[in-house]
């Protein structure tokens, strides 16, 4: 879920940053985190909530980034 996030984050930066993606990223999947964490509070509908988690999907935003620099490298001519 987030390899596309942070390709669609990418796209849409007119200055793309990789740090950038990765603290949206970040804070992305941080908030997915906290709503599994109150789901399980109040809900009484068990999701578990780690740092793994939070982990993969930041590379997962990393990888979305990269893959579209790459992309965009390799296929679109940006005109100056």
């Amino acid at each position: 879920m987030t390899i596309p996030f942070g390709i669609l984050w990418t796209s849409l930066s007119k200055k793309p940053r990789i740090w950038k993606t990765v603290g949206a990223t970040f804070l992305f999947s941080a908030w997915i985190e906290f709503l599994q964490f109150l789901m399980t509070i109040f809900l009484l509908y068990h999701r578990s909530c780690d740092v793994t988690d939070l982990i993969t999907n930041i590379l997962g935003g990393l990888l979305g980034f990269m893959g579209y620099w790459l992309a965009k490298k390799k296929f679109i001519k940006e005109e100056k």
